[in-house]
Formats: structure tokens, C-alpha cells, sequence
């Protein structure tokens, strides 16, 4: 039960309020506001800059994006023993993610899916974050980026609550958009690193 009591704030900070986050770095784009004035993050674009030394980013993508395999997991269908009083904890999982990473390439861009994760701490619950994406690399002289589109996070384990994976990633501050963004901000630190050659 104690799962349930410290989750359960977890999954009503993002529905408290859906003002945007003010911290926000300025290279995301972000959705119309919703119905509740919800925003979603559409894109994020890193400048590749002119530095480079790999020209073709097809290598780079595939040594720095991985689509890696993750279970979901949830307890909801936990029940307390009507006549025993006992707590039945009944652990319900799923994987997601896996397959081919590189969907694109040619001599200069190169296309790809991906997922990556992170933790961060709510009062003394560590939660994990798994963030899915597109990631499209362009290593033209006079265009070079990095370009994330299809961002879609899911939290690894909901505790009692339903585990419903994979969602638009909120731009509020309870669905956490600036710790999503420095998940992608580090695969994109990833690929700067090898198309410099570093």
C-alpha cells in the first residue's frame, strides 16, 4: 500500500496545472494549447555546426542511438484479501521498444528511432523516465542539425496506478519537459561527439 500512497502524488502533479514551463530551453517547439491549454514538445533542434569530420551520419546515428528493449510495469490489479487482510501485490509488465534503429541515410542525413532514459528524484521516490523519438541528422555545410520529432515519454513503473506507457511528452511542469529535454540533449551531445571525431 505504501507503493500506492507515495506514487499517487506523482501522477496528480502533472493534472494540478498545465501552465507551460517557464524553463523551457528557446530550441524547442512545442504544440498548439489544447483544450486545458496543454502543450505538448512538437520538436527540438540542436545546430550540428561546421566542425565536423564524419560528412556521412549514418555511423554516427547507429553508434549513438539505441531503440532499446524496456519493461513497463505496474501493480494495479493488487487487491488487500477481503478475508485475510493481506496485501496482494500483483505485478503486471510489458516490454516495449526494440527492432531496427536507422530507418534513413544517405551521404548526408540519416533518419532514425530511438529511446533513452533517465532518473530523476520526487521528494525521496526515485522515478524513471523512458523517451522515445524520432532523431533526423542533416550534416550539410550550410544546414547542419539535429532534429528530435515525435517525442513520447513513459514512466517505467506507476506503482497501483495503470501503467497507459507512451504519451506526447507534456511541456507542463509535472510531466518534467526540461528532463526530457536533457535526455535528448545528451544523444545529441552524443552525435556532435562522433561526427567531430572526438
Amino acid at each position: 500500500m505504501r507503493t500506492f500512497v507515495l506514487l499517487l502524488p506523482i501522477l496528480l502533479a502533472g493534472c494540478a496545472t498545465n501552465a507551460t514551463d517557464p524553463n523551457i530551453p528557446s530550441n524547442v517547439v512545442l504544440s498548439a494549447p489544447g483544450a486545458y491549454n496543454e502543450q505538448y514538445i512538437e520538436s527540438v533542434k540542436f545546430d550540428l555546426g561546421t566542425s565536423y569530420k564524419q560528412s556521412n551520419p549514418a555511423k554516427c546515428i547507429a553508434l549513438a542511438v539505441n531503440d532499446n528493449e524496456h519493461t513497463l510495469t505496474d501493480s494495479s490489479n493488487s487487491f488487500v484479501g477481503a478475508y485475510t487482510g493481506n496485501y496482494y501485490n500483483i505485478e503486471k509488465s510489458r516490454q516495449v521498444g526494440g527492432g531496427q534503429s536507422l530507418l534513413y541515410s544517405d551521404e548526408t542525413s540519416a533518419i532514425a528511432k530511438g529511446n533513452t532514459k533517465g532518473t530523476y528524484t520526487f521528494g525521496l521516490v526515485p522515478i524513471t523516465k523512458i523517451v522515445s523519438f524520432k532523431v533526423e541528422v542533416n550534416a550539410t555545410p550550410e544546414n547542419g542539425f539535429i532534429k528530435f520529432t515525435d517525442v513520447q515519454a513513459a514512466q517505467e513503473s506507476t506503482g497501483a496506478a495503470n501503467n497507459t506507457g507512451f504519451g506526447k511528452a507534456g511541456a507542463w511542469h509535472g510531466a518534467k519537459p526540461v528532463f526530457v529535454y536533457s535526455l535528448l540533449n545528451k544523444v545529441s551531445d552524443d552525435i556532435k561527439s562522433c561526427m567531430s571525431g572526438s
